[in-house]
């Protein structure tokens, strides 16, 4: 009758050693995690009242059995406010944040490129009500005469 050795001994046995490919792997994986996270970090730091949610990551095993950030994304709200007012400033928060890394994506250029159009449509619209504003008042100023 043989006995099963105790499943601490599996403790102590010896790791198996990685090849020289796969350090390397896990080298750029890791590379790769930190400019992941610092790239969403810069979102989120220059966005405050405009970001949703936190970074969500997308994450690649390595050969050493961790998990390494590969990709990620924040939630900006790019909704216009109830007045042209309110809309310009937070338009420009909103392209302050997605142009915020150092390596902004394409996606980070779209959503500034967004940001930049909904601006200029409130100052068009701001631009709009003040002439009408302007010429109210010239009329209301002739017809007192």
């Amino acid at each position: 009758m043989s006995k099963k050795p105790p499943k601490i001994q599996k403790k102590y046995q010896k790791k198996e050693e990685l090849t020289s490919a796969q350090k390397s792997l896990i080298a750029q994986l890791q590379a790769t995690d930190q400019k992941v996270r610092e790239h969403e970090a810069a979102h989120i730091a220059a966005g405050g009242s405009v970001i949703r949610s936190g970074a969500n990551f997308t994450y690649t095993q390595g050969p050493d059995k961790k998990l390494y950030a590969t990709a990620g994304e924040v939630s900006i709200d790019t909704s216009t406010e109830a007045t042209p007012q309110e809309t310009i400033p937070k338009m420009q928060l909103v392209r302050a944040a997605a142009l915020a890394p150092s390596d902004p994506s394409s996606t980070d250029y779209q959503v500034a490129s967004t940001a930049t159009m909904l601006e200029m449509q409130a100052r068009i619209e701001l631009s709009q009500q003040l002439r009408d504003e302007l010429a109210e008042k010239k009329h209301l100023k002739i017809c007192e005469q």
